[in-house]
């Protein structure tokens, strides 16, 4: 069973916001109200997505002065917050979409999204940043 020690691998996630108590979408019989957490405890992905947070902050804090393109900045923003949240997602219990053959969930196609719009603002800073350069 769950041990307190182990919340950072795993937390049951006691009167969570769902209601639920079956991780796993309804393969076992459960009752929130006699079980109000749980049964299966699934990653703290929250605090996983704190860390990764800090850690971009970080990344971003020191290159804020080194990249020149207005907007460049942002993009790279995006990149890396597409790339953390399409990895948190890989480890998050959510319901899925079949899209192509593929599964992924709502935000992982939203992170799919944010990393290309990310490389395009990128592209399109440096471009923008090169034709300022010759023309002045």
């Amino acid at each position: 069973m769950y041990k307190r020690q182990d919340w950072f691998w795993a937390y049951n996630y006691p009167n969570n916001v769902a209601h639920e108590c079956d991780p796993t979408g309804g393969s076992m019989p459960c009752d929130f109200l006699e079980t109000p957490y749980l049964q299966l405890p699934v990653f703290p992905t929250p605090f996983y997505e704190v860390l990764a947070a800090f850690a971009l902050f970080g990344i971003l804090w020191v290159l804020r002065k080194k990249i020149k393109p207005a907007g460049a900045l942002f993009g790279l923003y995006m990149i890396l917050a597409g790339t953390e949240r399409f990895f948190i997602e890989k480890i998050r219990v959510n319901s899925t979409y079949n899209l192509l053959g593929f599964h992924p969930t709502q935000a992982e196609i939203i992170s799919v999204f944010m990393f290309v719009g990310g490389i395009i603002l990128w592209i399109y800073a440096a471009k923008k940043h090169e034709k300022m350069k010759l023309a002045i």
